[in-house]
């Protein structure tokens, strides 16, 4: 599957959740993809998430411990996980690139396809 389904799932299964949900999912997320690209391995990772406390600094502006934002945080994660993989195994392709490709000169080398969006 492709980051781009990938993110319009994901989108549509965190609409799903409260504003404040949502955004505590996202302000995680956005924080460890952050942290992420600014390390060369996992040993550096793992030494700044130790020195900086970066989850913590977020779970106190929730109002929340430690303890409890890496249980919410986990809880979300396996039920988006669940939730993707039904979405996805519930996707039904239409391969269109004969109708679109009869009816324009497009270039012959690409695929299209229509897909539905199935509910979270």
């Amino acid at each position: 599957m492709n980051s781009n389904t990938v993110n319009l799932l994901l989108r549509k299964i965190l609409n799903d959740y409260s504003e404040q949900e949502r955004f505590l999912y996202n302000r995680v997320i956005e924080m460890e993809d952050d942290l992420a690209a600014q390390v060369h391995s996992t040993e550096e990772l793992m030494y700044q998430v130790k020195t900086e406390s970066p989850h913590e600094k977020i779970a106190c502006d929730f109002g929340m411990t430690l303890s409890e934002l890496i249980k919410k945080m986990t809880v979300m994660e396996e039920e988006i996980s669940r939730k993707l993989e039904i979405m996805y195994a519930n996707i039904q392709w239409l391969d269109c690139t004969f109708f679109v490709h009869s009816s324009r000169r497009n270039n012959k080398r690409h695929k299209l396809f229509y897909f539905n969006i199935p509910n979270s």
